[in-house]
């Protein structure tokens, strides 16, 4: 694991409970972690974050989609699969959410 961030997106708090990243290209960063999972159980961990995430690929309805995003991890680009809001729960953004200026989750203003 180390840390790693991505250019072009806003980070949303849903209620305290988790984040929420959407891609904009006119966004600042988002910072987080990188994983770096072995070859042999890629496919079995990324099934178990999909069902963790509540992603069911090529179908509709999910509250989060899985993209590929080139990320910055310490002055070294590295491709990596994130889970991004889906366009579906797009609307709750400035209803429902509020953004995290910092774009860092452990940086976000609580209650």
């Amino acid at each position: 694991m180390r840390p790693a961030s991505l250019a072009g997106a806003h980070m949303w708090d849903n209620r305290g409970s988790y984040p929420m990243v959407v891609l904009d290209p006119s966004a600042g960063d988002v910072t987080g972690e990188l994983f770096e999972i072995d070859e042999t159980i890629f496919a079995e961990v990324l099934a178990g974050l999909d069902h963790l995430e509540g992603h069911v690929p090529e179908e509709d309805g999910n509250l989060y989609e899985r993209v590929i995003v080139e990320v910055d991890t310490a002055g070294a680009a590295v491709e990596a699969w994130i889970y991004v809001m889906a366009r579906s729960e797009m609307p709750r953004l400035d209803r429902e959410l509020s953004r995290i200026a910092s774009g860092d989750w452990f940086d976000r203003p609580t209650p």
